[in-house]
């Protein structure tokens, strides 16, 4: 009897660890480091109501495009829809799918990559609904309210119908997402996002510092003789020299606890730049520091 209750208590330890680390970096923790890359380390600043609101609206809609899944998120939807934000499906289950640890496969591998199934519905519904709600959050001037146009019936998902820096913002936030997701989760679900860093890295062979850089050079083009923003792309460089330096080969079980130092360490660059050049971007500060 002792051996079989023995067996029982090791079977649910072993279940518990495998739900714990298949999934170690939940939404809270997400929320944590959007918040982090947004305001600086120690997070968000006093909100206002509206930036309260309209910070809620980009969280919601990083949820919903980038982790949703087995008909999670209703509720997020909802709120979203009751905000105004135009580009949305009519229902949960027209971008849901089944999946287990591995859902990170249909949505993780990059902002532009090209799913052979796109079981998501990355391209078609959650990337238009993830830039559709940033566009709503955030104040893009007069680009901005085109897309208001659905009013009389009309919707696009077309990306040049928004401000760029919108359509990048919108990218910022995704791999800040797969960011936590490097540096919480496991080594045998990795292969399921893009990778930090690729040996043969470019415009057909992306990695997130590559594509991190290109997306804060459109975010920040006019800050871009700063020294602020000089550093942090000078930043990601470095870091991601070293990063390129280890996926030459194969990353293995004993390289991850490195690779996943890396992930948190782009992080943390990402916070110490990124929040003093979007106090100088009026699309920002507009909302939350005013």
């Amino acid at each position: 009897m002792k051996k079989q209750i023995l067996s029982f208590l090791f079977c649910v330890l072993f279940l518990s660890g495998i739900a714990h680390t298949a999934f170690a970096y939940d939404t809270p923790q997400h929320n944590k480091t959007y918040e982090k890359v947004l305001f600086g380390p120690n997070g968000t600043h006093k909100l206002s109501q509206k930036a309260e609101e309209a910070l809620t609206v980009i969280e919601y809609a990083l949820y919903l495009s980038v982790d949703s899944f087995d008909q999670r998120g209703q509720d997020e939807l909802d709120y979203l829809r009751k905000a105004g934000v135009n580009v949305l499906p009519d229902k949960i289950e027209d971008f849901s799918f089944l999946s287990n640890q591995h859902h990170e496969r249909y949505t993780h591998m990059g902002w532009v990559h090209t799913y052979s199934i796109d079981l998501a519905q990355w391209h078609s519904i959650r990337k238009p609904m993830l830039i559709s709600a940033v566009n709503n959050a955030l104040d893009f001037g007069v680009s901005g309210w085109l897309i208001e146009l659905d009013n009389a019936g009309w919707v696009s998902t077309d990306e040049s119908i928004y401000d760029k820096k919108c359509v990048s913002f919108a990218a910022l936030m995704y791999y800040v997402h797969i960011l936590g997701d490097h540096s919480g989760n496991t080594y045998t679900t990795d292969p399921d996002r893009i990778p930090l860093g690729h040996r043969n890295y470019g415009e057909t062979n992306r990695d997130i510092i590559y594509d991190l850089q290109e997306h804060l050079a459109v975010i920040f083009a006019a800050q871009s003789d700063s020294d602020t923003y000089k550093k942090l792309m000078d930043e990601l460089s470095r870091e991601g020299k070293e990063i390129r330096q280890l996926a030459q080969s194969r990353i293995t079980k004993e390289d991850y606890l490195q690779y996943q130092e890396y992930a948190a360490s782009i992080v943390d660059i990402l916070a110490t730049y990124v929040p003093k050049l979007l106090e100088n971007e009026a699309f920002f500060a507009n909302v939350f520091y005013k």
